[in-house]
């Protein structure tokens, strides 16, 4: 049996030591924890901000509590130190690799949809995963 060097590559299969699926989990695991850890940092920092609002209250023109939501959101800048590398090493295992597990394909559909709610940059980046995965659907559910 000879290889056609016109057709298509094949998706990868799931190897236990195989480097697509290494570069599938890191970049999985890097995204769930720093996309997670984000909307926390978010989250608590707004909670702060409006417990010291009603002990305070919010200054003149509402500055002390316009500060300490901006506050809440620099943690989240930080993060995206790891979420632009998570997102890259998951669309390369994604395109270039074509990593096919089931397991890769439904959580990071599901973190996609999650990232598109940390607005801004998260939003571009779960908007821009959700495309790929949907792009690329085929390969994942055949």
């Amino acid at each position: 049996m000879t290889d056609n060097p016109y057709s298509p590559p094949q998706a990868k299969t799931i190897d236990s030591n195989g480097k697509p699926e290494t570069i599938a989990k890191v970049g999985f695991w890097l995204l769930l924890v720093s996309s997670l850890l984000g909307v926390l940092c978010i989250v608590a920092g707004v909670i702060l901000t409006f417990q010291a609002v009603k002990v305070y209250g919010a200054g003149p023109n509402g500055e002390w509590m316009m500060a300490g939501i901006r506050a809440s959101f620099f943690p989240k800048l930080w993060l995206l130190a790891f979420q632009v590398p998570a997102v890259v090493l998951v669309l390369m295992a994604v395109f270039k690799d074509r990593y096919d597990g089931r397991w890769f394909y439904r959580g990071c559909l599901v973190l996609a949809i999650f990232m598109m709610i940390t607005f801004p940059f998260g939003a571009v980046f779960g908007l821009t995963l959700l495309i790929a995965l949907l792009v690329r659907k085929k390969q994942f559910l055949s």
